[in-house]
């Protein structure tokens, strides 16, 4: 089977799984909030790096979540056993397999991205970038109505702190959604001293 067919599986399986799998927090929005800006982000960005492989990042966008729709509780599996066992499933090489589960090993640490491959610097920065677009924010509010405002804020500065200072590597995510990261930070709680300057 091609590469553009298992491609398109993979992807339709995903959709499938984290949709119509109730226990997964994220499921009413995910796909469409997330998964589906994470892939127009990157599909942008790989035309901006002629040198990273399209196919390689969106297999990419399609698995780096997927151990959170499985497992929520153990999304940062280093083993990743239920991404291999999908690209199994759809019918990628094993040696594919493994330099896959090696990016998002990776891409998981959030350690020294900027010496990643160019496709995992590609699905990081798109990632973190997808956090600042639509309800992102919002949704994370409607889900945990039991925290205070305080801790909803707390929580969303760290998640955007460690999105802009560890998960953007490239440059032009940075530019482009500038503006976007100081609005976040203004619902985080971080208000400007100066409004009209």
């Amino acid at each position: 089977m091609q590469n553009n067919n298992l491609q398109a599986l993979l992807k339709a399986k995903v959709i499938e799984r984290s949709s119509a799998n109730r226990n997964f927090r994220h499921h009413e929005w995910f796909v469409e909030y997330h998964l589906e800006v994470v892939e127009k982000i990157a599909h942008e960005l790989c035309g901006i790096y002629e040198r990273a492989d399209p196919a390689k990042a969106n297999i990419m966008v399609w698995l780096h979540d997927y151990e959170k729709i499985v497992d929520f509780d153990n999304q940062y599996n280093t083993e990743l056993a239920a991404t291999k066992a999908l690209m199994q499933e759809v019918g990628f090489e094993p040696g594919y397999i493994e330099e896959i589960a090696e990016q998002l090993n990776y891409y998981n640490a959030k350690d020294n991205l900027q010496a990643a491959p160019i496709e995992t610097q590609i699905v990081s920065s798109a990632d973190a970038a997808s956090h600042l677009t639509g309800p992102f924010i919002t949704l994370y509010w409607y889900e945990n109505p039991d925290k205070t405002i305080p801790e909803l804020q707390a929580e969303n500065l760290r998640k955007l702190t460690v999105d802009w200072e560890k998960k953007i590597t490239l440059p032009e995510v940075k530019k482009a959604f500038e503006f976007r990261y100081q609005a976040a930070l203004e619902i985080a709680g971080k208000l400007p001293q100066v409004y009209i300057p």
